[in-house]
């Protein structure tokens, strides 16, 4: 009988069990948003470590070759390599290739950086490059000129992605270039609108600027080219003693908008990666239109039919709570609140506004 007694003592009524899972389930309740916020602390730490480099990279940049790298030449096309041997890239006033592209070097990604992308003609049939009005070969990126990515193209850099987006990898580059995968980039250069700001105008309008200069007059840092009527680009070359401004009150990049049902790839203005050349891939807009896409605005699942589906393709937003990160030129981080006075946001983009913007404004 006291065998039998002690057994029964040792055991635990379905009232307990219960009573047990119960507390541990209030407990993990209250535990997993502590959890969650500190590892967004940590991947937004991560990110601005991410642009922190980014940011020494372009200074270092402007050391070696005595100004900033450019935007690039055209979104279709992609790395551009010397005529005299066709495989050396060309500097940056000749790269049809993006900014990120010009400072992998700068950033310990030279590995990547001396990949061919360009092949001889006739040696790949999944490749091409052509001849353009520069005195250069470029490897294109279009599905009109080649069908495949190449090996640069195909090199993760993982300075390129914020880890509260998504992971270092390899991602679909949209039903317009076919199935192919390409690196992409979670951030961009900053391309300003006009000072004070014009409410009346979307994005595009001021990204692309007027009569097809693509906005070259008053884009900050990262310049690209000015089309000429004739067809041919002309550099602008652009130096920190250009930053009239101030570096420290000056925004060269930050997390770009992209909508979060699309961070797999695919989306228009996330699909060319960072070795294509002037395109939302690798610029946007600080100027911000509230009745269409608020500027900057967090990662939101937009689908085509969304009026600001487009629009919001040009504007910087981030998959971080409360704001996005964004470096200066002066190499500092710094984190913007997406409710950001429009005319503040759209002056730190500007180089030479000779406006005012305090850090408390941020």
């Amino acid at each position: 009988m006291r065998t039998r007694w002690l057994r029964a003592t040792l055991g635990f009524t379905l009232i307990e069990l219960l009573v047990v899972i119960a507390i541990i389930a209030v407990l993990i309740g209250l535990l997993l948003p502590a959890v969650q916020k500190v590892r967004e602390a940590a991947n937004r730490m991560k990110c601005g470590n991410n642009l922190k480099q980014i940011g020494l990279a372009v200074l270092n940049f402007h050391d070696q070759q005595g100004r900033f790298p450019t935007g690039g030449g055209d979104w279709e096309q992609g790395i551009s390599y010397s005529t005299k041997d066709g495989s050396s890239p060309e500097g940056p006033s000749l790269q049809t290739a993006s900014w990120l592209y010009q400072i992998l070097p700068y950033i310990e990604q030279n590995n990547a950086y001396v990949l061919n992308d360009m092949t001889t003609a006739g040696a790949n049939p999944n490749q091409e490059s052509f001849k353009t009005p520069f005195p250069v070969q470029i490897y294109c990126v279009d599905t009109d000129h080649a069908k495949d990515t190449g090996p640069v193209r195909r090199s993760v850099i993982s300075t390129y992605y914020c880890p509260s987006r998504r992971p270092p990898g390899l991602y679909f580059n949209g039903a317009m270039l076919g199935t192919r995968l390409t690196n992409l980039s979670d951030y961009c250069s900053a391309t300003p609108g006009r000072v004070p700001l014009r409410t009346n105008e979307t994005p595009d309008q001021t990204y692309y600027g007027d009569n097809g200069t693509f906005n070259g007059v008053i884009r900050p840092i990262i310049v690209g080219r000015i089309q000429n009527g004739d067809g041919k680009y002309r550099d602008v070359p652009v130096k920190i003693a250009d930053v009239t401004d101030g570096t420290s009150n000056t925004m060269l990049s930050g997390d770009k908008f992209v909508p979060s049902n699309d961070y797999a790839g695919g989306h228009w203005a996330d699909d060319c990666g960072p070795m294509a050349g002037w395109d939302p891939d690798i610029a946007r807009s600080t100027v911000s239109n509230h009745s269409f896409c608020p500027n900057p605005t967090p990662d939101l699942p937009l689908p085509q039919s969304d009026p600001r589906w487009s629009n919001c393709g040009y504007a910087f937003g981030g998959a971080h709570t409360g704001g996005i990160n964004a470096v200066f030129v002066d190499g500092s981080v710094h984190f913007i609140r997406y409710g950001i006075d429009p005319n503040v946001f759209n002056m730190l983009g500007h180089k030479s506004d000779g406006g005012v913007v305090s850090l408390s404004d941020l």
